[in-house]
């Protein structure tokens, strides 16, 4: 299914009730994909930034970002640990598209980083369901987001186009199993719930 929500500048209201429903339905779901902020890229050393509580709470997400020389040109795969299979699955998916990604697994107290959970994925993870937001970071790499000069002539149609591709096809058009806000059944029994956090 794909879902297009509203309210998210406020606190994730559309999800979130749509979270709810579907725990409250005891919905088996075989994973959410939030397609966020996708077409800013840079292959300028020190182009990307990553919060500084995040580098000393992942050192090797800061070690990866120093080894790449902080450079913008990478898709951030950020997911909850309750879908790890079908995570690597994806990530392998866009890697075969040719986009450049770095993955990031969450769980524990990370869940509740508000520097995590700025779109419609983190109410999933607080219901349990393997979630991913798929990301070229925002203000972290785009130092014109929500500013006047955010506009089309300064994204990149390429690099978005093969991220966006890869949630229905899998890679070299293959159909991929879990497409986006996917509501198909690979889940069964009671799911973790994890803390909640504002951001």
């Amino acid at each position: 299914e794909l879902v297009a929500f509203d309210l998210e500048e406020s606190l994730h209201g559309g999800s979130e009730a749509l979270a709810r429903m579907m725990a409250q339905d005891q919905a088996d779901v075989a994973g959410m994909i939030s397609l966020e902020m996708l077409g800013f890229r840079s292959t300028a050393p020190g182009s990307q930034k990553i919060p500084a509580q995040l580098a000393k709470a992942m050192p090797r997400l800061a070690k990866e970002l120093d080894q790449r020389k902080h450079r913008g040109d990478f898709i951030a795969a950020i997911s909850n640990a309750g879908g790890k299979l079908w995570f690597e699955s994806l990530v392998s998916s866009i890697r075969e598209a040719g986009v450049p990604v770095v993955p990031i697994e969450v769980s524990g107290k990370l869940l509740a980083e508000p520097a995590l959970r700025r779109s419609d994925h983190a109410p999933f993870w607080d219901e349990g369901f393997p979630a991913v937001v798929l990301t070229d970071t925002a203000e972290h790499r785009n130092a014109r987001y929500h500013t006047p000069g955010d506009t089309p002539d300064t994204l990149d149609y390429d690099f978005m186009a093969g991220v966006v591709t890869v949630p229905r096809t899998g890679g070299n058009g293959r159909r991929w199993q879990g497409a986006a806000s996917s509501t198909r059944c690979s889940r069964r029994g009671p799911r973790p719930r994890t803390p909640r956090s504002r951001s």
